[in-house]
């Protein structure tokens, strides 16, 4: 395989791999801080090293007071809603049970441009649907004992997919009015403004003022926001842009899919999570769901980047 095929791959495989440990490294991070403050600490970082990008040139961005207000009923569900549900969830479940819920995202997007933008749906997708959802139910009730406590993470792991299925929506417009690194930009503008803000209020709140603006030097939150600020949020989504740009959506559509394996190994082998059969069944459900809608939807819908 020629240099020039072989860096497409090697970069999917990358993207898919930093993302399936993303929600390793803030299980991490929230074992010893507030999720808004993890959120707060997070995108001061992302924001710091995309503005780096921006001012060494490696990056150009067009930026103004009409792009800010077309881009604001986007900010306001990602990051501002996505991020805070999802850390929220991953804080009262596993790192693996959040990836793999979160995976559902494409589930919910075909269920949403059907509802919102008329797309219709073959039995097919409506069969992979409900194979996906099916087997949700089954990891959610595979947690045994562990269900009353995790139940609430689950929902907010559901807030979360349905928002960023909706930002999937949304975003197909907003990639119209802006290049997709100046939405990136304005998102970790948000996130960082926002997350920032929401931090304060609560800490000042809670009369732990001190500790909001402290904790941030404790090694697991500098490296999981180093990790989360810098690679995910931004040196993957380089990667998975070129990716889509160099092979069809049908090849690029399975890195989602290696990203939800490693999300779910790195789990069970580096925190030691536990997994039912049942749980394990559910996960394969999952995985054959998604992978029937993306499949199917592949012919009838423009490339989409993959975002974490």
């Amino acid at each position: 395989m020629k240099k020039e095929s072989f860096l497409p791959y090697l970069a999917g495989i990358g993207a898919a791999v930093i993302f399936g440990f993303s929600f390793l490294f803030t299980k991490e991070a929230l074992q010893v801080t507030r999720p808004i403050y993890f959120l707060a600490y997070r995108f001061t970082v992302a924001f710091i090293f995309i503005s780096l990008l921006a001012i060494v040139r490696l990056i150009r961005i067009r930026l103004g007071k009409i792009l800010f207000k077309e881009l604001l009923p986007l900010i306001l569900v990602q990051p501002l809603l996505y991020f805070t549900m999802e850390a929220m969830g991953v804080q009262r479940t596993t790192s693996s049970v959040a990836g793999l819920m979160i995976s559902t995202i494409p589930v919910f997007v075909l269920i949403l441009a059907h509802i919102f933008l008329g797309e219709r749906l073959k039995i097919l997708q409506v069969v992979s649907i409900f194979v996906a959802l099916s087997g949700v139910i089954l990891i959610t009730l595979s947690r045994g004992g562990e269900f009353g406590a995790e139940f609430l993470g689950i929902i907010f792991l559901f807030a979360s997919t349905f928002s960023a299925a909706l930002y999937n929506i949304l975003s197909r417009q907003a990639s119209l009015k802006a290049k997709p690194i100046e939405i990136t930009y304005v998102m970790m503008f948000a996130g960082f403004v926002g997350f920032n803000v929401i931090a304060f209020m609560q800490s000042l709140a809670l009369n732990e003022l001190n500790n909001f603006l402290t904790s941030f030097i404790h090694p697991q939150i500098v490296i999981s926001a180093l990790y989360l600020g810098t690679l995910s949020s931004t040196v993957a989504f380089f990667l998975i842009n070129y990716t889509l740009s160099k092979l069809p959506a049908s090849k690029a559509s399975v890195f989602p899919y290696l990203s939800t394996v490693v999300t779910l190994f790195a789990g069970i082998l580096i925190r030691g999570e536990k997994f039912a059969i049942t749980g394990l069944f559910g996960a394969i459900l999952i995985l054959i769901g998604v992978y029937g809608v993306n499949r199917l939807s592949v012919k009838h819908a423009p490339k989409r980047r993959l975002k974490r």
